[in-house]
């Protein structure tokens, strides 16, 4: 080989790395992403299990339902909560019913959007669509979805928007409908 046979050799060598390197954080990115949604659509279902059961938290008392709380102003948690008051919301005052078990985002995720379809048109980008409360109540597997006003009128699902701060482009959802059926949908079908 001549010195110039050589180099184009190894030019070419490191055009094909680059490219599959590339490729590779890409991929590696897409399921991350996926799995956090996964992630937060079985947190949703725990809380329907818990909701269901009856389960009782410290102290021994029968909580009056289980829900998830997702907000635009912490976009890296969803928390999983013990509804103690038997309100509307999750509530951290006087005492927090958070429990052990929500979704703490990690490595570049946040929650991009949370969108309410509310009789057949789906809202997204603010307004009242910057928190959502999801609760389960015994002996009902339907889910009460409120948004930050407490208003559950008309809402037929709810979908928590996922994304990776650093590619915009790429998103998932979970989706909790009013009948309790969870599902996750893949980047296209986000906001529809």
């Amino acid at each position: 080989f001549t010195l110039i046979e050589m180099m184009v050799t190894m030019a070419v060598a490191a055009i094909i790395m680059a490219v599959i390197l590339f490729e590779n954080t890409k991929f590696n990115n897409s399921i991350i992403l996926t799995n956090a949604a996964y992630e937060v659509a079985l947190t949703a279902r725990q809380a329907q299990v818990y909701g269901l059961s009856s389960k009782a938290v410290e102290g021994g008392s029968t909580q009056r339902g289980y829900g998830i709380y997702a907000s635009m102003d912490d976009l890296i948690n969803i928390r999983l909560f013990a509804d103690v008051d038997g309100g509307t919301d999750f509530d951290t005052s006087p005492v927090s019913e958070e429990i052990a078990g929500g979704v703490a985002l990690g490595r570049g995720l946040e929650i991009k959007d949370i969108c309410f379809k509310r009789s057949g048109t789906l809202q997204c980008d603010g307004g009242d669509n910057n928190s959502a409360t999801i609760v389960f109540r015994r002996p009902n597997p339907e889910a009460e979805i409120r948004d930050n006003l407490g208003s559950s009128n008309g809402i037929d699902l709810v979908q928590i928007i996922l994304g990776s701060k650093n590619d915009p482009s790429v998103k998932r959802c979970a989706v909790i409908f009013k009948s309790g059926q969870i599902s996750v949908k893949s980047n296209e079908n986000c906001g529809t």
